[in-house]
């Protein structure tokens, strides 16, 4: 998961995008986020994927592009869940369960 702070001084509406990328520049994820004029501050963009994320980019347009700040970025990796090995783990078992029987036969 990749996670941005986003705002601005409230003096414009601001568009915000957040896009992140596979290594092989697949389209994984994207976020958009319009702050509007008459609030202070922003909000957080996020976006995660089950495929490991290469790089993002992030930008802000129209009306007024480069009026916001961008800060408090964070990442973490995908990490598997332990149902994921104890599943890999029954099928290898499987596997073992179906070679060897195959050498008794």
């Amino acid at each position: 998961m990749f996670k941005i702070g986003v705002g601005d001084y409230n003096a414009d509406e601001d568009h915000t995008h957040l896009r992140a990328w596979s290594a092989s520049d697949v389209l994984l994820a994207s976020a958009d986020y319009d702050n509007p004029a008459s609030t202070y501050g922003g909000d957080y963009m996020m976006v995660s994927s089950a495929t490991s994320i290469a790089y993002v980019t992030f930008w802000d347009g129209e009306p007024y592009p480069g009026a916001v700040y961008w800060d408090n970025m964070s990442y973490t990796p995908v990490v598997p869940e332990p149902e994921t090995y104890a599943l890999m783990g029954l099928g290898l078992a499987a596997l073992g369960l179906v070679a060897r029987r195959r050498r008794q036969a």
